[in-house]
């Protein structure tokens, strides 16, 4: 097969490597669309990768070519209403109203009815049947599923996992091995770009559910990139009284206007602490999600919190934060609830943030828009050495890289 390899720092070669063989409990997918994720970055241009030769890639979708053993097969023909009751893609295609709180997005929305735990989740998990063909996006943690942990329902913070495309190999290939438990089936109306925003999608949403997000608030999304834009939308969905997105780029701000958030709010041109007043009655936002990971996003995010309002982190950071005295003093002033998230994963495996997307994006509440790629579209596999150099460029960036395999 054709696959990118990471061969060292800032080393990445287009070349012919051996197509994976799919172990026990494991399938081979054949990657149809797959993204680069920001914690990729340091991995190519700097020194951050687990070993080489290492191929990236953890943001994918694509269709099964294969299986390994104790894995079922199902029989050809059976899948398509199977499929569709496991995604939740009933056939709804009306757009839920930011109102709508009788939603899907479980316990971790105060408020917000949940559903039955293990609803539309038995997409997932080693006895699932499965045909050639099948389309599917894939979980990347490979949590034990044994230690204190996973049985606790934490699978990120699980002692002994591995991840696809950083400590073993990813999808920025032809083809992947993944364990069959990871597999989530797709909607038929979500095409494979859309499916590579999965992964992005679920990190949003976690991000929402740590939180103990409420409705009806004023909500603040400090950072317009992919998964900041998916943070938005899903603030919108599960019923925030208004959504503001905060940041320096007037690209990604035009993209959050056109996927329905209320506000934006440019910080080059607008001191956003008073445009907060201007929004929220004076009050502040209720809840702000700092998505960026920069210094100074984690200080606005202090500064535009409403009082007993609360800040969730969820971008990683990107530098050692600091604050001035005063600034980080109001989240004692304020009685701000902190917390921060981290990957995408709920019990049972993979979690509610994964099967939530698919039936979201199938109903078309959750946005999509070609408009969050890069330049507006997806590349060929062969040029990812040379678009990983755009990350050398301040402004280069426009969008998520994506990249479609060559057949």
């Amino acid at each position: 097969m054709l696959a990118t390899v990471l061969h060292g720092p800032d080393d990445i070669r287009y070349e012919e490597c051996p197509t994976p063989e799919p172990g026990p409990g494991e399938v081979l997918v054949q990657v149809r669309a797959v993204g680069v994720c920001g914690s990729d970055v340091p991995r190519v241009l700097a020194d951050a990768a687990h070993f080489y030769p290492l191929i990236l890639g953890h943001e994918f979708a694509g269709v099964i070519a294969g299986f390994g053993e104790g894995v079922r097969a199902r029989p050809v023909g059976r899948g398509e209403a199977e499929v569709r009751a496991h995604s939740g893609g009933t056939g709804d295609t009306g757009q839920t109203g930011a109102g709508d709180t009788s939603l899907r997005a479980g316990a971790g929305a105060a408020g917000v009815g949940a559903r039955p735990v293990g609803a539309a989740v038995a997409s997932a998990g080693s006895d699932s049947r499965w045909t050639l063909g099948d389309r599917v996006t894939v979980a990347p943690l490979v949590p034990c599923h044994a230690c204190e942990q996973c049985q606790r329902g934490h699978y990120s913070m699980c002692t002994h996992y591995s991840f696809i495309g950083s400590s073993r190999m990813g999808a920025l290939a032809q083809y992947v091995a993944v364990p069959a438990r990871n597999l989530v089936p797709l909607a038929d109306s979500i095409d494979f770009p859309q499916a590579a925003m999965i992964e992005p999608s679920t990190v949003a949403l976690h991000g929402i559910r740590v939180g103990d997000f409420r409705p009806g608030g004023h909500v603040a999304i400090l950072g317009g990139g992919t998964v900041g834009l998916l943070t938005a939308q899903w603030a919108r969905i599960l019923g925030a009284k208004s959504v503001t997105v905060v940041d320096v780029d007037p690209h990604r701000l035009s993209v959050a206007r056109d996927l329905g958030v209320s506000h934006t709010i440019d910080s080059r041109l607008t001191d956003p602490v008073e445009a907060a007043r201007q929004l929220t009655e004076g009050e502040g936002f209720s809840h702000v999600f700092e998505t960026a990971g920069q210094v100074a996003t984690q200080n606005l995010a202090l500064r535009l919190v409403a009082r007993a309002g609360a800040i969730t982190l969820i971008g990683n950071a990107h530098d050692d934060p600091h604050f001035p005295a005063a600034t980080f003093e109001l989240l004692n002033r304020r009685e701000v609830h902190l917390t921060a998230s981290w990957m995408s994963y709920s019990a049972p495996f993979p979690g509610v943030e994964w099967t939530d997307t698919v039936h979201y994006f199938a109903s078309g509440a959750l946005r999509w828009s070609p408009a969050l790629l890069q330049d507006g579209h997806a590349l060929p596999l062969s040029a990812v050495g040379g678009a990983f150099q755009l990350y050398r460029r301040p402004g280069a960036i426009n969008g998520k890289l994506l990249f479609r395999p060559e057949a």
